[in-house]
């Protein structure tokens, strides 16, 4: 598959927000979620000088929002706060965390709605926009390919209808050793996708 890593992520996106119609998920806190994971279309490849990152390394944030994470289920924003702090109080990931309010909102949602399969496919999400971050992406991104394809087994498992891959064609995955695009591919906005938010609402 030549679609790019956003591109994938994208599609993944798409088959998750399947997966909530099917399932009849919704809530503010489901699409506060939603709105980080389409964040991935538009964040640069490039070197940040200040922090010597790529833009797309803000991705790792997402593991704060993820519905699979007990502390949701504990309403503990405390015992939330010390799992994603170092020694140092400094935090896991470039971004700050939610706040206490929004990290309500996202208890209320996960709690009123919580699915295993809906589970799996946001961690799929997240592994295939992340496992190229800290790594040499080859020729074809193999690694995001097989993450892909775990998503798409769910989706066939569950018999949940399957989005359309053709608008997700253009967005190229680029061989070139530019990492503004390597990859990734183009920046787009992914939400014109979306049966939830932004454009595609």
């Amino acid at each position: 598959m030549k679609i790019s890593i956003r591109g994938r992520v994208a599609y993944g996106i798409c088959c998750l927000e399947n997966a909530m119609l099917r399932y009849g998920i919704s809530g503010e806190g489901w699409n506060m979620l939603l709105r980080r994971m389409w964040e991935y279309t538009t964040l640069s490849g490039a070197l940040d000088e200040k922090l010597m990152m790529l833009g797309l390394e803000k991705w790792s944030n997402l593991l704060y929002f993820l519905p699979d994470e007990e502390y949701f289920y504990q309403r503990d924003y405390a015992k939330f706060i010390q799992s994603i702090t170092f020694p140092d109080q400094t935090f896991l990931y470039p971004e700050e965390p939610p706040t206490k309010e929004v990290f309500e909102t996202l208890c209320d949602s996960y709690q009123a709605h919580d699915h295993e399969t809906i589970k799996k496919l946001c961690r799929s999400i997240f592994d295939i926009g992340a496992d190229e971050l800290c790594a040499g992406i080859d020729q074809v991104s193999l690694v995001t390919l097989d993450e892909l394809q775990k998503l798409l087994d769910i989706m066939y498992a569950e018999k949940i209808p399957m989005p359309e891959v053709e608008p997700f064609r253009q967005y190229i995955f680029h061989p070139s050793w530019d990492y503004v695009v390597h990859g990734w591919g183009e920046q787009f906005d992914g939400t014109k996708y979306s049966k939830f938010i932004g454009e595609g609402k």
